[in-house]
């Protein structure tokens, strides 16, 4: 069988095709360009609508499969991208009001913590405090 992940959420600028096993072909038919590319175990295939074009890297799998089993790996990740995820996950809304974190990079991985349990281990590192009411979560400046 085959067996993939496909991320394409609005807010990303690129669609992405994760293969595990078997082959997937991606396939881009615009105007301007005919291209396709075949896709094998371990390949992270990439779709840059901005510029029109497919993309191939090899890929650590796990990193883009460990939702499936309810954990969240981030690898040399903005914090704004990792806030998109944590709000995937924990179905919360995040407003932070600390954009001076928001290019700086992270690397961590998180099995049963909680999304507070989350935030925190992300403040040891970019110092700011937040507040947790209901399904709104508000950062701020220390």
């Amino acid at each position: 069988g085959t067996s993939f992940n496909v991320n394409s959420y609005t807010e990303n600028a690129e669609v992405t095709v994760a293969l595990v096993e078997g082959s997937v072909q991606m396939y881009n038919d615009s105007k301007t360009q005919n291209q396709s590319v075949i896709l094998e175990p371990n390949q992270l295939g990439s779709f840059n609508p901005n510029l029109n074009s497919i993309s191939v890297q090899e890929a650590n799998m796990w990193e883009h499969t460990a939702w499936l089993e309810g954990r969240l790996i981030i690898r040399d990740a903005f914090f704004t991208e990792i806030l998109q995820k944590i709000e995937r996950k924990y179905a919360v809304t995040i407003i932070n009001k600390n954009t001076t974190i928001n290019k700086e990079r992270f690397n961590a991985s998180f099995d049963t913590e909680t999304v507070d349990e989350v935030l925190e281990a992300f403040a040891l590192d970019a110092p700011f405090k937040f507040t947790h009411k209901e399904n709104v979560i508000i950062i701020n400046n220390l």
